[in-house]
């Protein structure tokens, strides 16, 4: 295992213990990150602590220029007025803009180092990070299974609340400590907002979520003009011109108003003037081509052949059929109706067809006259 000396506590320790740091040789920090974690609480409890209130009442973002009350921005104690620099709205599309800003530019990587133990892992022992270069996390998940076990561990240690009052960050009031909500993860074991403000924010919450899902319902539903009625989109024909891509009154509405239509002496006229215009020989055509792919030559053939291939029979005013192969979806010739349903029930098996032959030779001889009698005989009978 490889080890190095901390220049602060002069101790050798693991690489794991040393924080990444891209400015040295070796690529690690000089110190462990025991003493970095010492000398940042030091600072923290001897720096001095700039709490700047809130002195303007409205103020104008840099970034949509527009200039709104001081509610609409977060708290800054550090600022001169005690406000962010960005809106709530522009600082939550610039946070997102950072988070998410190297998606598009990752840089694929077969192997990484872990920044814990310090070892060479494949990418699958990673979990993905999108707002990180190369899209995955910075342990591998072994480390950050032991990791999190870590903090779970220390969360479990409820922190003693020391104050007697606090300020809350939402609404700037000082309060007494029984006004917060208790949270370990915080220095001093309490919420950084009130119960009032933290329940108003629940609100506000429930009813964004109630929007959402009101909004997530409209784009299933649609209600029909007609019957007044909302029903899912599956109610409703598909219509390209429309904003929605749907038809605006339902099926069963559009076929009373289609009914209806026809029913009256314009829609009568204009059923039978299409009729008159529509050429049934070209509606034939374009339905045999696309759905077999014939070309012209193959359609002539195919209207020339007078005869089934089979009984030898003329074809009625729906034939000749096409035989196709269903496998390979080849064309073998042009049959009855009758015999093209025969192949079809004998699932295209010359084996069957070949039994049933033999069958009906085999019985035919057996097989009693029988003569069909009249209605008439029938009704004597």
């Amino acid at each position: 295992m490889k080890t190095k000396r901390c220049s602060k506590c002069r101790e050798m320790k693991g690489l794991a213990e040393f924080y990444n740091d891209v400015h040295t040789a070796d690529k690690l920090s000089c110190w462990c990150k025991l003493c970095v974690r010492a000398r940042s609480k030091q600072r923290y409890a001897t720096a001095p602590r700039v709490k700047n209130p809130v002195t303007k009442a409205v103020k104008t973002c840099p970034q949509c220029k527009e200039t709104k009350a001081s509610t609409e921005f977060y708290r800054a104690p550090s600022s001169s007025d005690g406000l962010g620099s960005r809106c709530k709205v522009c600082n939550s599309v610039y946070a997102k803009k950072q988070r998410f800003g190297y998606r598009d530019n990752h840089v694929i990587r077969v192997s990484k180092k872990c920044s814990r133990c310090g070892e060479i892992k494949q990418a699958t022992e990673y979990h993905k990070n999108v707002s990180s270069r190369d899209g995955l996390s910075k342990y591998c998940k072994a480390c950050n299974r032991t990791e999190n076990k870590e903090r779970y561990a220390r969360l479990k240690v409820i922190r003693e609340v020391t104050k007697t009052s606090k300020t809350c960050v939402a609404c700037g009031r000082t309060l007494p400590t029984d006004a917060f909500n208790k949270y370990a993860i915080n220095l001093d074991g309490l919420y950084g907002c009130c119960k009032e403000c933290r329940r108003d924010y629940n609100k506000k919450l429930g009813t964004a979520y109630k929007e959402k899902e009101r909004e997530y319902m409209i784009k299933l539903t649609k209600v029909c003009p007609q019957c007044k009625e909302m029903k899912p989109v599956a109610a409703f024909y598909k219509r390209s011109a429309s904003s929605d891509g749907l038809s605006s009154y339902c099926k069963d509405c559009t076929s009373v108003r289609c009914k209806t239509w026809r029913a009256t002496p314009q829609g009568q006229q204009s059923r039978a003037a299409s009729r008159a215009r529509e050429d049934k020989e070209l509606v034939r055509q374009r339905q045999v081509k696309g759905m077999y792919g014939l070309t012209d030559a193959q359609y002539e053939m195919y209207r020339s052949v007078k005869v089934c291939e089979i009984c030898g029979q003329g074809f009625s005013a729906r034939e000749p059929q096409i035989d196709h192969d269903h496998m390979t979806g080849k064309i073998r010739g042009f049959l009855c109706g009758k015999c093209n349903r025969t192949l079809g029930q004998a699932r295209d098996d010359p084996a069957i067809l070949r039994k049933a032959a033999d069958y009906l030779e085999r019985h035919a001889v057996d097989l009693p006259e029988v003569r069909h009698l009249s209605l008439c005989e029938r009704g004597g009978a």
